[in-house]
């Protein structure tokens, strides 16, 4: 769907891509753009997580500790049933995965921009595939304000809510700080692959693929609504199965 009239600054996409995505998205379509969106995602990200760490009190090296013997108790293995040498590893894998965690606010800012491109990049390809004109430029445009803005805008601003009403000590970090997926009402016992398949039915996952849907739609030639939601449920569902088989390998 072709739109050659251009009306909102990047700051009243930022709003109406939640309020009015249709609009928003026809406007994107006359002018792509995409380095707003991206500066403000990946802006609150950084920040949202050092205030996370700061409120939490988190502590990476025993966190990673923990959900680590968590996965080990779950396959009947315990750290106190290690030799001297598998501790020794295991302790060695730790401090390095927590010197990794330190740092993981900061690599935000390479992270969310790469995340987005390859994002764009298969609802592009997606979309080629069944016949839609478009171009990856709105494509791009398209998944930063959708993704940007409901995946990691309004989280990061409610979970900093969160963390200022609510007791950091009753905060169980290892469920999320803001509850959005049936994920979280699982027993610790549950299996890895169920969580993972029910991690994927996030609330915000499922507002941005809406937004998706409606955003193809907009922005490209001969992409009907059906088409659409064929290319944005088909990634869905790969997503799925990688993040499903991969935790019941793990």
């Amino acid at each position: 769907m072709e739109n050659t009239t251009h009306k909102m600054s990047a700051t009243a996409r930022l709003i109406n891509v939640l309020i009015s995505p249709t609009d928003t998205f026809s406007d994107i379509n006359a002018k792509p753009d995409w380095l707003v969106p991206v500066v403000v995602a990946t802006a609150l990200a950084v920040i949202g997580n050092l205030i996370a760490i700061h409120k939490l009190k988190i502590d990476p090296e025993k966190t990673i500790r923990q959900a680590i013997q968590e996965q080990m108790e779950k396959q009947g293995k315990t750290y106190e049933k290690m030799s001297e040498q598998e501790k020794e590893q295991f302790d060695e894998q730790v401090k390095a995965a927590a010197t990794v965690q330190r740092y993981g606010p900061y690599m935000a800012v390479v992270f969310i921009p790469a995340s987005l491109a390859f994002l764009a990049m298969f609802f592009h390809v997606g979309a080629l595939v069944l016949d839609g004109k478009t171009t990856y430029p709105k494509v791009f445009s398209i998944t930063c304000y959708s993704f940007g803005m409901v995946c990691i805008v309004l989280p990061a601003i409610l979970s900093t809510i969160v963390l200022y009403i609510k007791n950091p000590e009753e905060v169980d970090i290892m469920r999320g700080i803001v509850v959005t997926s049936p994920a979280a009402f699982l027993p610790k016992d549950a299996s890895p692959p169920l969580i993972a398949l029910l991690t994927r039915f996030d609330l915000f996952s499922i507002w941005y693929l809406i937004l998706m849907v409606l955003g193809l739609e907009r922005v490209g030639q001969n992409m009907s609504r059906a088409k659409s939601i064929g290319v944005v449920a088909t990634l869905w569902v790969v997503w799925i199965i990688i993040t499903v088989l991969s935790a019941a390998l793990s």
